[in-house]
This record gives structure tokens, sequence and C-alpha cells, in this order.
């Protein structure tokens, strides 16, 4: 769970808390590690599967109909911009 708070820019109580009602929602699953570890294992579920897809069909979407506003190389420049943007923890 600390491993995947790291990497989603965000602290491990937080990361708990989102995790909480995607669960009990059914679109993901979890588990321990090992027998007696408090380590958690996460996936999605097979309804969290569809889930995803469909936002990714949104998704999709959604930056077609952007760069079809402000065209291809502004919508570039953007997303260069984005990316440029530093995504770890200041210390």
């Amino acid at each position: 769970m600390a491993d995947m708070a790291e990497a989603m820019v965000m602290d491990r109580t937080t990361l708990v808390r989102a995790l909480k009602p995607l669960e009990r929602d059914g679109y993901v699953v979890s588990e321990p590690e090992g027998k007696g570890s408090r380590k958690l294992l996460l996936a999605l579920s097979p309804k969290g599967q569809q889930k995803l897809s469909e936002g990714v069909e949104c998704w999709h979407a959604a930056q077609a109909e952007y760069v079809a506003l402000v065209g291809d190389e502004r919508a570039d420049n953007l997303r260069q911009m984005l990316l440029a943007i530093p995504t770890s923890k200041a210390a």
C-alpha cells in the first residue's frame, strides 16, 4: 500500500480511504499477501475491469473532442507541459 501511495503521490491514509468505497462497491478486491501478512494485494474485480474499460472509452472520446477543439499542436504542447511537472513530493 505504501508503494502504491508513493507512486500516486499521495499519503497511505488517503489511498486507503479512496479504496474503501471501490472495494465496498465491488470494483476492487484485496487479500493478504500471505498468511499472517499485513500487506494487501489489490486487484480489479471483473466489475472493476468493466468500469475501467468504460472509463477508457470516455477518456479517448474526451481527448478526441479536445484535440478537435484546440488542434493537434496545442494539445500536444499542453501534454508536454503537464508531463514536465515534477510528481514527487517536496522534501
